[in-house]
């Protein structure tokens, strides 16, 4: 997972000018659905979810929203609550929001559990030039 300051350097004086969700696994070992975001400079970025790679949901973390950033990004913000409020399906979550235009916009979710911890959490931000 990209620090908070390595997403200000990527996002921060650009706008995102595509983004788009496709039901597809981002490397042939993990799972769906894969974010692509292009930057107003060329910037590429793929964006995914941690897979726990187990039969349960465990370290799972699929990506559940990606947006367009119409205007010039001012600021990042990131809230991780990876654990939720119990140990149920589905509460923890990473979630990734710009500011434009003195608005806060959701850029991403990865919305999953931790599980019994075993097997990984968060998201991958891969960058191409």
């Amino acid at each position: 997972m990209p620090s908070k300051d390595r997403l200000k350097e990527l996002l921060v004086g650009k706008k995102i000018v595509e983004a788009r969700m496709e039901d597809v696994p981002p490397e042939d070992y993990g799972a769906g659905p894969t974010g692509f975001l292009t930057l107003s400079d060329g910037m590429k970025l793929k964006v995914w979810g941690n897979d726990g790679g187990c039969a349960c949901n465990a370290g799972c973390y699929p990506l559940s929203a990606l947006n367009r950033v119409d205007n010039v990004i001012t600021n990042v913000e990131v809230i991780e609550n990876p654990h939720g409020d119990n140990d149920d399906d589905y509460l923890g979550f990473y979630r990734i929001f710009v500011y434009a235009e003195h608005e806060l916009i959701q850029l991403a979710s990865f919305d999953g559990t931790d599980g019994n911890g075993y097997y990984g959490t968060g998201y991958y931000i891969e960058v191409t030039e």
